[in-house]
């Protein structure tokens, strides 16, 4: 098995286990064949309450995603859609981009701190261990787009 059939049945366990979606409303900005770049208008929790004209931390951002059509579907730029994704996806993102990392720096600190390492040592070597990783996480990043897919589908008006 190669590495790219792991990275494939380790996606396919975890991405098919959850089978809970995420829908955002977008607008398509661009299209390219069945891929499309849809912006989506990413609200903060706080964003929907009556006072978040007085308070600084509610805010809005866009954002800009690429998906792929629905099948048979024709979508046209400005067209309002719905941009959907399984749950499970930003699971396997978190786990991949906050969890794995820290701990790796965790478990680089230890050893190094149990040999007898000083503290600027154990601290360097926690923070150079993430480079090799995130390399690693670079050169696998076409499996992971193949991986982390989002739908478009037409709003039902």
């Amino acid at each position: 098995m190669g590495k790219c059939s792991v990275w494939n049945a380790f996606f396919d366990v975890c991405l098919m286990a959850n089978r809970k979606v995420i829908e955002h409303e977008g607008i398509v900005r661009e299209v390219r064949g069945t891929l499309l770049t849809v912006e989506i208008l990413s609200k903060s929790a706080c964003s929907g309450c009556e006072a978040r004209s007085l308070c600084s931390s509610s805010e809005q951002k866009t954002k800009l995603v690429e998906t792929e059509a629905a099948d048979g579907e024709t979508y046209s730029i400005d067209e309002e859609v719905v941009v959907v994704g399984s749950e499970s996806m930003g699971i396997v993102a978190v786990v991949l981009c906050y969890v794995v990392p820290v701990v790796l720096m965790v478990v680089m600190m230890a050893v190094l701190g149990g040999m007898g390492q000083s503290d600027v040592v154990c601290g360097l070597a926690a923070i150079g261990v993430l480079v090799p990783y995130f390399c690693v996480i670079y050169l696998l990043r076409d499996t992971l787009k193949r991986n982390f897919k989002f739908k478009t589908k037409k709003i039902n008006k």
